[in-house]
């Protein structure tokens, strides 16, 4: 019995950590990157190339939806998304959706709650879309 609590308690715990983590998902749409934060957190957001170049987002809001052009980011899919949450717990999502959580993220990939919106990731801001969402939790 004590075995089945411990167990019960473990997983409500990983649920609660992925509860914010689970609402930031990306998705391509034609030639474009959609990176969403349906939380009412922010987070900061890194991407990984496949050919293992950054390109870092910088602090997503909370619900907030990006829409990038594949002319921003490069010719490269996105292999990985770093996420930071508000919490301060590191993960990274995949293409698939899948999520897991990370130890330390790697000393290159430094994900600066502190940053503001879009800093140094994006060098054409006015080409970036931003839209608010209302289906946020």
């Amino acid at each position: 019995m004590a075995d089945d609590q411990l167990l019960q308690a473990q997983e409500q715990r990983d649920a609660e950590e992925r509860q914010q983590v689970a609402r930031i998902t990306m998705w391509g749409e034609g030639r474009k990157l959609i990176v969403a934060n349906r939380s009412l957190d922010p987070s900061a957001v890194d991407l990984q190339l496949a050919d293992g170049s950054r390109w870092g987002i910088g602090i997503v809001p909370p619900c907030t939806r990006l829409t990038l052009p594949f002319e921003l980011w490069g010719k490269y899919p996105v292999r990985l998304m770093w996420i930071q949450d508000a919490n301060g717990l590191k993960w990274k999502r995949y293409p698939s959706g899948r999520l897991t959580a990370m130890g330390p993220i790697p000393k290159d990939l430094d994900l600066d709650p502190s940053a503001e919106f879009l800093s140094g990731g994006l060098r054409y801001l006015k080409e970036a879309g931003r839209e608010t969402l209302t289906d946020c939790t």
